[in-house]
């Protein structure tokens, strides 16, 4: 995963450092989104997801979770038209 290409990284409170939108913003989403190993953006999210809800003990889990975990849904990631791993009948190897 080429996360050095995404400009808007998280900063400290959680905001975009390029934006300032809640992390990861709109742009960040939309990128992390075209990246073609959406393992690789899942593991990065989830990293990403524990850093903040320990920082972020007020919040809501439920909400960070969904504030993470929407850019990897697969309905949203149209930039994967195939996963090895999912044989054309749907179901994991």
């Amino acid at each position: 995963m080429s996360v050095a290409r995404v400009a808007h990284l998280p900063a400290p409170g959680w905001a975009c450092a390029e934006c300032g939108e809640d992390y990861p913003c709109q742009a960040a989403r939309e990128m992390l989104a075209a990246e073609p190993d959406r393992r690789a953006v899942a593991v990065y999210l989830a990293a990403l997801f524990i850093d903040a809800v320990r920082e972020l003990p007020d919040r809501p889990v439920t909400d960070l979770y969904a504030r993470f975990f929407r850019v990897v849904r697969r309905d949203r990631l149209t930039a994967v038209r195939h996963d090895p791993w999912v044989p054309a009948g749907g179901r994991p190897r």
